[in-house]
């Protein structure tokens, strides 16, 4: 409307029509979720099975690596997780994800389908890292079994 609004009119621009003594409420509302920068833990689960269940190995299969921090926020945006095998076991899915723009709660959840090149016995291990941005890299590492 062109008029100053707020409790600076004084008593002659209020008279004259050129600003408003009423009160204007402006504010723009931001959900910031901060994480620790290199505190992570990468857990993998077994998805294959009714009751999703943590573990240590890994056979051929389904599985879903969820990385968070103490507090279960995400890697910051642009942090990359990396996935890489050796010995006989071999991954199956993408091997590399950048963490979105996101203010969902909870962990950043990445499938994973790994397969056993060997009939037993198989030797070898996936590792699962995280690489925030300006920060150490985080790693986990899972030994491959034969199922």
């Amino acid at each position: 409307d062109d008029l100053f609004t707020g409790i600076g009119c004084s008593a002659s621009t209020l008279l004259s029509g050129d600003c408003t003594g009423s009160l204007l409420s402006v504010f723009a509302n931001i959900e910031l979720i901060m994480s620790d920068s290199d505190g992570f833990y990468i857990t993998l689960v077994d998805d294959s099975n009714p009751v999703p269940k943590k573990v240590d190995s890994v056979t051929p299969g389904s599985y879903v690596a969820y990385i968070s921090d103490q507090y279960n926020n995400r890697p910051a945006t642009g942090a990359t997780v990396t996935i890489e095998s050796s010995g006989e076991c071999s991954i199956v899915s993408p091997t590399s994800f950048t963490v979105g723009n996101s203010n969902r709660l909870g962990a950043f959840a990445v499938g994973i389908e790994i397969d056993i090149e060997a009939d037993p016995p198989a030797s070898g291990s996936i590792s699962i890292a995280v690489t925030n941005p300006g920060a150490p890299k985080v790693t986990s590492t899972f030994s491959c079994a034969t199922p």
